[in-house]
């Protein structure tokens, strides 16, 4: 009988290591993704009403086609501003950072339109400190706008893990001094009639529960300023005025509804709404997930201790739906979030962590007794013994030495289920002879009418069979694999029936498929491993101050996200191929350009463009076409240094042909990747811009779907020049992909 000392030593000891690993899950960023998950759907739960006196006056596309390119003047801010307050607009949020000196007389008149209304909120960003190594320090707007403003607030927006924004900071502080977020400052004016009441003084990072896209009214602001809108859209409305158009940056990825991009001053309102109304989500400290994981685990473990193991396990299939349920309940009925990640791990583990010491003391007395079965084979059935034990298992154990004298009436059965098997069965007695074969031994063998009495070795080369002992397999002729599995037979019955037994499993399949995965799993387990692992040894040692180190880390992040998304894009191309209609490639290559754009701006580079003003209109995959252009303009921009130039031109070589080039006076491809240049994880990354080394493979996969060429050359000014051709039709030609 077993030892019920010895089980409730190993439930205990179970339970403790469960709640020391809950502590561990909690702490660490294990559950994180499915937090975040739980997260974004319980937001989407929320029901709040977008608030009717609040509105966006949006710098977007048609404002820029109206006004003007970006940057406006300030004499137009002014304009916009003053007209904001004729229509009665309450309270201004400027969206606009205006740290850079304009015209001194569009200046004044800016700011003289802000002190006129008298209740406009200025936003100001974070830099780094000058000559320090480390830390921040606000920028302000200039002197005579911040004297205008009616308040100052941050605008610093920084999204969680995944690259999705939830949370925003309401207060910053810097060397013991708080910084308001830009909303906050706003609400902050007593003269404006707008109070917050969702914010808390032990919440600086509370959670935003999103409104779907387009919730709140949306005024394009070239509307504003030629004074055509109506006041009634205005009228003691607090406004906010940000840009929404692409190419502007100021984007961000939110949970509204599923995971979509919102521009910068649609999630300031979403904010702003939320702090007015208390619809702010509040996230309990981790102790309270701690404790939630301890007591689930408690519970689940008292189950395991006194129900049947069906019990058991629908006992922890109801805490796992409770869990989930509540945290995510909570969350609309109360706006508090208590993440649930780690009571679902261990619960989730626990569980199979206790089957597998019950089935460890079930599978050790098994063993003991199918030995003395075996050498019983023929002989009286044990004698029974009175079923007994410490819970069901045990009790169970016992009943089955009641049982275990039964199975050799079994021993026909097995004979037919050998014959019913699927695999080619061969039973071999001492001297290698069949002895015994089934039906899909004999449709395996066919070249041998009758297997008995043969030998293995004559079926093999009957059969044409090329063995490969080394790996248990053997191919046949027709290309088919199978794989061999030998067990011996022992006890009274295999002296007379036979000495082992040989099963033909096919696998033709599964090695078919094991060579597509190779590639795949050798990328997962290696290239995905090393940037991660560097992301965990850096976090150990970041400092609360160590901003430098900081920046290590979301590179290696950033090169995380670069081989994830790479390898997606590659895989989508190389599977599904392109779907071709006809497009306008100068529209692609155009936007493309205005992808790189802001990081060009940064390194000071210049971006030329050398582009035929007619369209071009060829049959193409324009999201592929799209990516890939974007994928070699940005590459040139990255790895240009700064103050290069980067030359991209489209011209159509014959009335069936367009050519695509890419030229930058950078520092060019490394010597040993010149011979292979497309090849995948061909890094070229460097200490500024981290590289995923999958971009020029997916470029050439994705010439190739479309029929065309690339060709790599080195540029007389230094750098390199990328040349596409392409065929402007499709028209009787086969993509290679679909071939393959």
């Amino acid at each position: 009988m077993l030892s019920q000392r010895r089980l409730a030593v190993e439930w205990l000891l179970l339970l403790i290591a469960s709640v020391l690993l809950a502590v561990f899950a909690a702490q660490g960023d294990f559950t994180r993704r499915l937090d975040f998950s739980l997260l974004d759907f319980a937001s989407s739960l929320v029901d709040q009403e977008p608030a009717q006196d609040i509105a966006i006056v949006a710098i977007d596309e048609r404002s820029l086609a109206a006004v003007g390119e970006w940057p406006w003047r300030r004499a137009t801010h002014a304009r916009l501003i003053d007209n904001l307050r004729k229509a009665g607009a309450k309270l201004v949020l400027y969206d606009v950072l205006l740290v850079e000196p304009g015209d001194p007389q569009d200046d004044a008149a800016l700011a003289e339109a802000m002190s006129r209304h008298g209740n406009v909120v200025l936003p100001f960003g974070f830099v780094p400190t000058l000559n320090r190594a480390e830390g921040i320090a606000p920028e302000y707007p200039l002197p005579a706008f911040a004297a205008a403003a009616a308040a100052l607030g941050h605008v610093d927006m920084t999204p969680d893990a995944d690259g999705v924004l939830r949370r925003f900071a309401l207060n910053v502080t810097i060397d013991g001094q708080a910084f308001p977020h830009f909303v906050v400052a706003g609400l902050g004016r007593s003269d404006t009639g707008a109070t917050m009441t969702g914010i808390a003084p032990g919440d600086p990072w509370p959670i935003v529960p999103f409104k779907p896209g387009n919730a709140y009214p949306t005024i394009p602001a070239f509307a504003v300023i030629d004074g055509t809108v109506p006041q009634a859209l205005l009228q003691g409305r607090t406004v906010l005025v940000g840009a929404t158009a692409q190419g502007m940056g100021d984007t961000h990825s939110v949970p509204s509804g599923d995971i979509g991009l919102m521009s910068g001053v649609e999630a300031q309102t979403n904010l702003l709404d939320s702090l007015r109304s208390d619809g702010l989500i509040r996230e309990l400290p981790l102790i309270w997930a701690i404790a939630l994981a301890a007591a689930a685990l408690l519970i689940q473990f008292l189950g395991f201790w006194k129900l049947p193991a069906r019990a058991g396990l629908l006992l922890t299939i109801a805490l796992i739906s409770g869990i989930a349920t509540l945290a995510i309940t909570l969350v609309p009925l109360a706006q508090i979030w208590l993440a649930p990640g780690a009571a679902l791990l261990v619960v989730a583990l626990a569980y199979p962590l206790w089957s597998w010491r019950r089935l460890t003391v079930v599978s050790g007395y098994l063993h003991r007794e199918a030995e003395g079965l075996m050498a019983a084979t023929g002989e009286p059935a044990v004698e029974t013994g009175t079923a007994g034990g410490f819970d069901m298992v045990a009790r169970q154990v016992n009943r089955l030495r009641q049982l275990v004298g039964e199975v050799s009436n079994a021993l026909a059965f097995i004979r037919s289920a050998v014959e019913a098997s699927p695999d080619a069965t061969l039973v071999l007695d001492e001297h290698d002879c069949v002895t015994l074969a089934n039906q899909a031994a004999l449709q395996l063998f066919d070249a041998t009418p009758e297997l008995v009495g043969f030998s293995l070795t004559d079926l093999y080369i009957s059969q044409n069979l090329a063995v490969d002992p080394d790996n248990a397999q053997v191919t046949l002729s027709d290309g088919r694999v199978f794989l061999i599995a030998t067990a011996q037979l022992t006890g009274k019955l295999a002296r007379k029936q036979g000495n082992r037994i040989v099963a033909f499993r096919d696998i033709t399949e599964l090695r078919r498929r094991q060579r597509e995965n190779d590639e795949l799993i050798a990328f997962l387990s290696h290239d995905m491993r090393s940037p991660q692992v560097a992301i965990i040894a850096l976090t150990e040692a970041l400092g609360a101050a160590n901003a430098d180190l900081a920046v290590r880390i979301r590179r290696q992040a950033q090169l995380t996200l670069g081989l994830a998304d790479g390898f997606m894009q590659l895989a989508r191309v190389r599977e599904k191929g392109a779907s071709f209609i006809s497009h306008d490639l100068s529209l692609l290559l155009h936007e493309a350009i205005d992808q790189a754009y802001p990081l060009a701006a940064r390194k000071r580079i210049t971006l030329q463009r050398d582009i035929t003003g007619d369209p071009v209109f060829a049959d193409i995959d324009p999201g592929l076409i799209m990516r890939m252009a974007a994928n070699l303009i940005g590459n040139a921009v990255k790895f240009t240094q700064k103050e290069g130039v980067v030359v991209v031109k489209l011209a159509l070589l014959a009335a069936d042909e367009a050519q695509i080039s890419v030229a930058d006076n950078g520092p060019g491809l490394p010597p040993e990747r010149m011979d292979s240049p497309f090849a995948r994880f061909g890094s070229r990354a460097n200490a500024e811009e981290p590289s995923a080394g999958l971009g020029l493979a997916f470029v050439k996969h994705v010439v190739d779907a479309h029929h065309g060429e690339i060709v790599l050359q080195e540029n007389p000014d230094g750098g390199t020049i990328f040349v596409i051709r392409l065929p402007l039709s499709q028209a009787g030609r086969r993509s290679a992909f679909a071939a393959q």
